[in-house]
């Protein structure tokens, strides 16, 4: 599903919608949408019923895993897959949903982008795949909850792995003066399971694109993402093509091998292209307030219950994002092992609002602020309320 290199590959048939450069209807499909397409092919003539029960649910789960943008073909695969994970009889997705403390009957886009995708890659990253595989192939119950609690523990570890190298890549930065127009850390220690996850951290954190490298001996590999739009990973890989092996990707999400000794020539050449094509703008910090609203407003009108049908929301398809000024803060604390996260409960327009906002502090003394908010469902144990996902503030006044 990438863009083809300049030689054609020896083989009987090549399905790949890039293929003419004319692009189309499937151009952001994602490796399992191309497989969803190869199934259809061989599938839907012979099938009596639905061809697709069953593979719609996976199709899902790869598309925003792959972080495709929920557009087009994509959105469709997503929210019909999204139908079936409700009700699916996968016992190793069942297993894996009540590990990971997902409600099957409400399952949605960030239960799978949050919980069960990253469960699912924990096989891979730290172990191998077959693992995931023999899971979602899975028909015994009790074998697929040993193979969901396998990947729990291997999540838990992976997600302890990825803080460490997160911890020596931002040492790295820092050390090195900040991250300038591309955020770079790399080192022989670093596993390449986690190294996306962790450019993934420094590109929210820093507002730039980031890549992180491994190396092993004579050969290095990379991972490279942005988390916002501005900057087009896989073109800029292609603009150093003679200096790697390998490399593939999307506009947000790539990634590449190359020599060790060609490493340090491919860095100070995608330094260069970041600050050049950037041009000193902002990153995610600055992006799009959708409008002024107060979130009894959204409520009030109905425009919430409006939103709610442009779901799925995600990469290419945010969830509206909303200013709501002179927000009291009415109480505020720490979440998370290590207290890096916020629950509040402010007041504003006449209401009381639960409130979280992730990875973020909270200035000591600040009673009223401006919210950048999106407005969301939070279900916990059945019971549903409405609560404000802060994604930035700033103190009122």
């Amino acid at each position: 599903h990438h863009l083809p290199g300049e030689a054609a590959p020896d083989a009987a048939a090549i399905v790949n919608p890039k293929l003419d450069g004319r692009g189309g209807a499937s151009d952001q499909l994602t490796g399992v949408g191309m497989a969803l397409k190869l199934a259809q092919a061989l599938l839907e003539p012979e099938a009596d019923g639905d061809w697709a029960d069953g593979l719609l649910e996976l199709a899902a789960i790869g598309a925003i895993t792959d972080l495709a943008p929920l557009q087009g073909e994509n959105r469709y695969v997503v929210h019909r897959g999204l139908r079936q994970l409700r009700r699916t009889r996968n016992a190793g997705l069942l297993a894996l949903m009540r590990s990971a403390g997902v409600e099957q009957a409400f399952a949605d886009a960030q239960d799978i982008g949050y919980r069960i995708g990253p469960r699912l890659n924990a096989a891979g990253r730290l172990g191998h795949a077959d693992s995931a595989y023999e899971l979602l192939m899975a028909d015994d119950a009790g074998r697929a909850a040993e193979l969901a609690a396998e990947m729990e523990e291997q999540n838990r570890r992976r997600q302890q792995l990825t803080e460490q190298t997160l911890e020596a890549a931002l040492a790295q930065i820092e050390s090195a003066g900040g991250p300038g127009a591309l955020a770079v850390a790399g080192d022989g220690d670093f596993n390449p399971g986690v190294v996306g996850l962790v450019a993934g951290k420094l590109a929210e954190r820093y507002g730039v694109p980031a890549l992180v490298y491994a190396r092993d001996g004579d050969a290095a590999r990379a991972s490279c993402r942005a988390a916002a739009s501005g900057f087009h990973w896989r073109d800029a890989l292609a603009s150093i093509a003679p200096l790697l092996d390998r490399f593939g990707g999307h506009e947000q999400a790539a990634g590449f091998s190359c020599s060790a000794e060609r490493l340090p020539e491919a860095l100070e050449r995608l330094r260069a292209v970041a600050a050049e094509r950037l041009d000193g703008r902002l990153g995610p910090a600055d992006g799009v307030i959708d409008a002024e609203a107060s979130p009894a407003d959204l409520m009030r009108g109905g425009e919430f219950k409006a939103m709610q049908r442009m779901a799925p929301f995600g990469v290419g398809n945010p969830a509206p994002l909303f200013l709501a000024q002179g927000v009291e803060a009415v109480r505020v604390n720490t979440m998370g092992a290590d207290g890096q996260h916020l629950r509040l409960s402010v007041r504003h327009g006449g209401a009381l609002w639960d409130a979280v906002a992730f990875r973020q502090s909270w200035a000591a003394g600040v009673r009223r602020a401006h919210l950048v908010y999106r407005l969301e469902v939070d279900r916990f144990r059945g019971n549903e309320r409405l609560r404000l996902n802060v994604e930035d503030y700033a103190p009122a006044g």
